[in-house]
Order: structure tokens, then sequence, then C-alpha cells
């Protein structure tokens, strides 16, 4: 356990490849979901299995990032300082780019409104944000509980929530009992947060390399995909149309969860050279960064929303290609803005200022106790 988080603590090559693979997957979902690739292809023709194929393999994204929350996290200190240095990277971008928007797209202008953008992560601008933030502030509470439970403890919660919270839902086709939102909420990420926290602590019990990890990834990207492919014919010669093709694809369906996790014991398991972990962790570090400025609501409107439907003019191997492309080359333009963040919140003392402030709310805190 002890040596496990020590691989934890360390920011290996492995993860920091898996962290930025993992907001690339968000980008490109993003892409084909609000640019209009999805719903612009014809149903059941090549570029509407093309895309949806294709969007199977990244919308594991958002749960591989999650479980590296809880990943790295375990056995960590939640520090204050740490939170509140997220939130003014939060408010810079949605300052920045708000008014950056509406000086070269004026006709923007009314939403969202000041009290969002002043306020985003209240106001829930970034969903994943605002959810991210309850798991951090909870995290000295979830990590006192796993450190308290024995293996099998933890083990029977994970598996119960798992069956509660996944399984049952997807295969009786009904709203969760728990407001899981489809995945877009804190009590799901809370979720995956314990779930990367026992990867941590106790890995799983196949010993496998980093290849073989991403070969079971593959194999439940199939699986979901291919259900998707059996469900739709089959709804559309007994029924007419097409149904319920979407049975496995959702954040909390059982085959995602499980690509999820092969994607990261694959990371855990990757050892890069010292050169390629270099090039890694530098482009890693902005991948919030990148989730930020792509998906600020105006930015979104004005470049993201059915903006990319031409990408269907292609062939469809075309078209993948072309969107992969497009959301890696959005991935680094967004890292780049985020670097010069970085940069000039550094030359300001930002971050600093933040540990300092955080430390002494912490000892007030405490003697506040006292």
């Amino acid at each position: 356990m002890a040596e496990t988080r020590e691989l934890t603590q360390e920011r290996s090559g492995g993860l920091d490849a898996l962290r930025m693979l993992a907001m690339g997957m968000v980008v490109c979902y993003h892409l084909l979901l609000h640019g209009g690739v999805l719903n612009g292809a014809q149903p059941l023709s090549g570029h509407y299995w093309m895309g949806h194929g294709l969007m199977v393999m990244v919308n594991v994204g958002v749960d591989v990032y999650a479980l590296l929350t809880g990943y790295v996290m375990a056995g960590r200190r939640a520090k204050l300082g740490s939170l509140l240095s997220r939130w003014t990277q939060v408010w810079f971008w949605s300052v920045v780019l708000t008014a950056v928007m509406l000086l070269a797209v004026p006709s923007l202008a009314g939403e969202p409104g000041l009290w969002a953008v002043l306020f985003p992560i209240t106001t829930s601008q970034y969903w994943y944000v605002t959810a991210y933030f309850g798991v951090y502030l909870l995290s000295p509470l979830l990590n006192a509980a796993m450190d308290s439970m024995s293996r099998g403890q933890l083990r029977q919660v994970l598996l119960c929530l798992l069956v509660a919270m996944s399984i049952l839902p997807t295969l009786l086709r009904m709203p969760s009992a728990y407001n899981l939102g489809g995945g877009y909420s804190m009590a799901w990420l809370i979720l995956l947060y314990l779930a990367g926290g026992w990867l941590a602590r106790y890995g799983l019990p196949w010993k496998l390399r980093a290849g073989q990890w991403l070969g079971l990834y593959l194999l439940c990207s199939a699986v979901t995909f291919l259900s998707k492919v059996w469900v739709e014919y089959v709804t559309l010669w007994w029924l007419g149309e097409c149904k319920l093709g979407n049975l496995l694809t959702g954040y909390t369906s059982p085959t995602v969860v499980l690509g999820a996790v092969c994607l990261v014991m694959a990371g855990a398991t990757f050892r890069p050279s010292q050169r390629a972990s270099r090039v890694f962790t530098l482009l890693a570090g902005p991948s919030l960064g990148v989730y930020l400025i792509h998906e600020q609501n105006l930015v979104r409107t004005a470049l993201v929303k059915q903006r990319w439907a031409w990408l269907l003019e292609l062939s469809p191997l075309g078209m993948a290609a072309a969107t992969v492309a497009c959301a890696a080359g959005i991935y680094l333009l967004c890292a780049l803005l985020e670097g010069g963040r970085m940069a000039l919140f550094q030359a300001l003392g930002i971050p600093q200022r933040c540990r300092r402030l955080g430390e002494r709310l912490e000892r007030w805190l405490e003697q506040r106790e006292e």
C-alpha cells in the first residue's frame, strides 16, 4: 500500500500522458457532440457509424480524468491554497474570455449574465469544475474513510456503489435514484474518486503491461459500439425506427467505466523515457486550462456549437482523422494560452499568495477548534 502511494505522489510520465490524452478525448467529444458532427450525419450511414465509433472511444475522457483525481489525491492532504489557486484560474478565464468574445462578437451580449461570469463555479458555468470543487472539499473525508477501511470493506463498498449507480440504472434504462445526472454530477465524481483511490492503493489483481491494458480498453469500446449497432438495427427491424442505441454510451455505463479503469491502469504501468516524460508533463500541466478555454460559454457558442459539421464533407475515415487532428490542434492552442496565463500568474506571485492565504486560513481554523 505504501509503495502504491509513493507512485501516486510522483508525477509520473505515464500518468501525465494519460491526463493529456483524457483532456484531448474531452475536446474531441465536444467537437463531435456540440460541433454538429453526430447530429448532422445521416442515420446508419458510414459517417454516422464512424462518428459514433469515435465518440465511443473518446467519451471515457471525463471518467478517466475523475479517476486520475482520486488516484493522485490518494493519501494526499487537501490544501486550501491549492483550491484558491484553482479558483483564480477559473475566474481568470471566465472574465477574460467573456470580455474578449464580447468585443469580437458583440451579438453575444446578454449571455451569460454578469453574475455567472463573476461566479462561474457557483453558477455551474463549467459543470465539471463545480463538481470537482465539491469533491476536493470532501477529499479529506473521503481519504479518511478509505484509510479507515480494510481492503475487503472498501472493495465491498465500491462494488455496491457500482451496482447501484452504474449497472442497474444502465440495464433497467431508468433514471438513477441518486441524482447522478447521467454522470454530470458531484455524486458520480465522488464514486470515481473512490475508485481511483482504490486503484492507487491496491491496483488490480492482474499484472498486465500498459499495452495489454490498452487492448482491454479497446475491447470495452468495441463492446459499447457493437451494442449500439446491434440495438439500433434490431429496433429498426422490430419497431421501424432506431431506439435505445445509447444503452452503453453514457458516462455511467459499466463498459465506459471499465474502459476508463483500463486506461488508468495503462497510464500507471506506462514508463516513458525521461525525455518523453518531460514533454508529457509540460503538455499535461495546462490540461484543465484547455477545458476552461474551449468550454467557456461564449467560446462554445461562437466557435464550437454547430461549427464543425463541415467535417461531414470528408470521407468517413477522413472525417474521423480530421476530427482527431482538429481536437489535437485545439488542445495545443489552448495549452499555449494556458501556459501564458500560468507565466503571468507566476510573475504576479498569485500562486504563492494563494498558498500563503490558504495556510493562514488553515491555521486560523485549527486555532478556532482549540
